[in-house]
């Protein structure tokens, strides 16, 4: 008969994603894993038209998603505050998209004001994947016009706008709207697993976590000649705290939400990260211990 993996065994193996490995970790242990229905493309209906706000990188992906998740799926709508990511955005999602690709030049809006118009063109839904500090507002908007949301993370920079955030989703329940989050890790099957076997006690009490967000070389754009301080703010928006929430905020939420229970303490250790070429600092790195509720 085999024997139960113990702690160190069952951490050592790398086995965390693996459900049947995870249940033999103790005899004791009989934990029913709860696991959301996650439907692969979207059901087929009337077509869902749907609406861009901010057509950066990250947008541009979003948009180019949702036009692959259902054949009854189109992307109608385009907005961004500068005229060129727009326009590059459109090109690029017109390549990928094929008929779900459904933006004319007509529904192509620019300007601080262009999500007004992309909630105001006919949509059922938008994206909005523009920096966070203009979330909230963006938020607040579309449930306003009683549009569904996919919200980019973070919701905002601040307890402020997040409490905002939080106000909207309670008016969008009681319209029947939806809306989600790009907090990626809810929707990752593999992920909710280890978290329901984490809880019910698989590798047993938990004291204290590491948490490392590893990532590559960032973006920069170089000043140019005519832009005010604003402007140049605006498109280097990671690297400004009023606009990112800093990079904390903006990356290590993807870790911090996993866990529903508030940690008895947290231990932070962080050091300047500044790029070698002469790039804008980043600001701090971080190392953060926490000890949750048993």
């Amino acid at each position: 008969m085999s024997q139960p993996l113990n702690r160190r065994e069952f951490l050592e193996l790398g086995a965390l994603t693996a459900g049947a490995l995870m249940m033999s970790c103790s005899a004791a242990n009989d934990t029913k894993v709860k696991v959301p229905v996650f439907l692969d493309q979207a059901p087929d209906g009337p077509p869902l038209k749907a609406g861009l706000i901010g057509c950066g990188g990250r947008g541009t992906g979003a948009a180019e998603q949702i036009m692959r998740a259902g054949k009854d799926v189109r992307l109608v709508a385009l907005g961004d505050l500068f005229r060129e990511r727009l326009e590059s955005s459109f090109q690029a999602l017109g390549r990928a998209g094929g008929e779900n690709f459904a933006v004319t030049k007509e529904r192509c809006f620019v300007g601080i004001d262009a999500y007004k118009q992309v909630i105001d063109s006919g949509v059922d839904a938008v994206l909005l994947a523009t920096p966070p500090h203009f979330r909230p507002a963006h938020v607040e908007a579309a449930v306003a016009a009683g549009k569904h949301v996919f919200v980019e993370k973070p919701v905002g920079v601040d307890a402020p706008g997040t409490l905002r955030v939080r106000e909207a989703c309670r008016v969008a329940a009681r319209k029947g709207l939806s809306v989600v989050s790009g907090l990626m890790l809810h929707y990752d099957e593999s992920m909710q697993r280890t978290i329901e076997q984490v809880h019910g006690g698989a590798i047993g009490r938990i004291v204290a976590l590491e948490c490392n967000y590893n990532v590559g070389g960032l973006w920069v754009i170089h000043r140019q000649p005519g832009w005010s301080d604003m402007e140049w703010q605006l498109r280097n928006w990671y690297y400004f705290t009023w606009l990112s929430g800093d990079h904390i905020v903006e990356q290590h939420v993807h870790l911090r939400e996993a866990g529903e229970e508030e940690p008895r303490g947290r231990r932070e250790a962080g050091a300047p990260i500044h790029q070698d070429d002469g790039r804008l600092p980043l600001g701090d790195a971080l190392e953060e211990t926490e000890e949750r509720m048993a």
